[in-house]
């Protein structure tokens, strides 16, 4: 299809939009590593399959850790307060390791660290008990809450 002057004009405008953007974020990811020496990836819950990909990157390179993954749909806001609760531990000393209950993350109950794969890396996926506490490997565990050993996420 050939294009007109003003399509054209106008298709450049948004790809250098879209670059600027792209720029701007890589930008402000460089500016988080150098500050905090990882970053959080928020992925909201997609439609098809209802799991959220909320991760961090660059544990491993800043304290030589695992990064971490949680894949319940919850609140962006208190997946970030969780990741930065185990990471103040890990600069406290604290090595986590896979299968381990960690308490005093959040209220009430302990949360599960499981170790897996994300795409081509290792991580911990953090899993949250369902409101009675129970995780998976209980059988009265909510079917929800037992599903994040085994979700898929993209």
């Amino acid at each position: 299809m050939i294009q007109n002057g003003h399509d054209k004009h106008k298709s450049n405008n948004v790809d250098q939009k879209q670059d600027d953007a792209l720029a701007q974020i890589a930008q402000q990811h460089e500016i988080q590593m150098e500050q905090h020496g990882f970053v959080v990836h928020l992925v909201l819950p997609s439609e098809e399959s209802g799991w959220a990909n909320y991760h961090t990157h660059g544990l491993d390179i800043s304290r030589n850790h695992l990064d971490f993954q949680i894949v319940l749909p919850i609140q962006p806001e208190t997946a970030h307060a969780i990741f930065w609760s185990l990471t103040r531990r890990i600069d406290a000393g604290e090595v986590f390791h896979d299968n381990e209950l960690i308490d005093d993350v959040i209220q009430y109950y302990p949360i599960k660290l499981l170790k897996t794969k994300e795409f081509d890396r290792e991580i911990f996926r953090i899993l949250l008990p369902d409101a009675n506490g129970l995780f998976a490997d209980d059988n009265e565990c909510d079917l929800l809450y037992a599903q994040q050993t085994t979700a898929v996420v993209e």
